[in-house]
């Protein structure tokens, strides 16, 4: 049987980790799946946690070494463009990355649609972001994978989903993603393993940002009834700690296949 090959669609270094971090660790979900990532905004002036880290040579530096060490943990093949993030392209302020306009409005925005439709040329299975909280690189990564690739799923993206209640996420995946469904992933017995991956990202992250993704976590609880299939180990209990993805039925049915 050929080995399932799924992508993932990481808008900057630490994407995965933070939306991710609990299903790979877990391992089972994407078990015999030949894994691959594409991170796209790869240049980097923003480094908040290593001050002695001084230009975006040395800074993008440190953080394509923070994702091949999480990539090669969990066996995750890392393509990287050679896209620049915001504040290197004359956005004025981090606040500025969350202003909400179109995609199309990013000069690069094009080029990451055609980017991201060579790249997923052949794979089973795309994974992007869904764009929550509105940072205009998620955007356009959600938008460019649209546009290639109509049977994707789509993550929620933290640690910007931590900021929202449950019914301002649902409503958000049912205006960005019409006809949708959800399947939450049991990640409780992966939370430290997710946490371990996430403080790998030092420049990024210490110990005080991991609260709110454990928070989302052990919280969300999307109001879809399908968003929950009972497993054997656990019947009909919903987990106590859950990641979350949205797309068409046949795209959230091809995790239920080994690859």
């Amino acid at each position: 049987m050929t080995t399932r090959r799924v992508l993932i669609l990481s808008p900057h270094s630490d994407d995965t980790a933070f939306s991710l971090g609990g299903l790979l660790a877990k391992g089972s979900t994407l078990r015999g799946w030949q894994k691959h990532q594409l991170t796209l905004f790869v240049r980097s002036c923003h480094a908040p946690y290593a001050p002695e880290l001084h230009g975006a040579d040395a800074i993008t530096a440190a953080r394509c070494r923070e994702d091949e060490v999480f990539c090669a943990r969990h066996d995750i093949a890392l393509r990287r463009l050679d896209f620049a993030e915001t504040l290197l392209r004359g956005y004025p302020s981090i606040a500025s990355i969350f202003v909400l306009r179109e995609p199309e409005e990013d000069a690069l925005f094009e080029l990451a649609c055609v980017a991201v439709a060579q790249a997923a040329a052949g794979f089973d299975l795309v994974l992007a972001p869904m764009g929550i909280g509105g940072h205009i690189e998620h955007v356009m990564v959600r938008e460019a994978c649209r546009r290639a690739c109509p049977n994707a799923l789509y993550y929620e993206d933290l640690p910007y989903a931590g900021d929202f209640s449950n019914q301002a996420l649902d409503r958000f995946a049912a205006s960005r993603l019409p006809n949708a469904r959800c399947r939450c992933i049991d990640v409780a017995s992966a939370l430290d393993a997710k946490a371990t991956g996430l403080l790998g990202y030092a420049s990024q992250v210490v110990e005080n940002d991991l609260a709110k993704v454990t928070a989302y976590s052990r919280s969300r609880r999307p109001a879809a009834m399908h968003a929950w299939r009972r497993q054997p180990d656990v019947g009909d209990a919903y987990p106590s700690a859950v990641e979350v993805l949205w797309g068409t039925d046949s795209a959230l049915a091809m995790l239920d296949f080994p690859g």
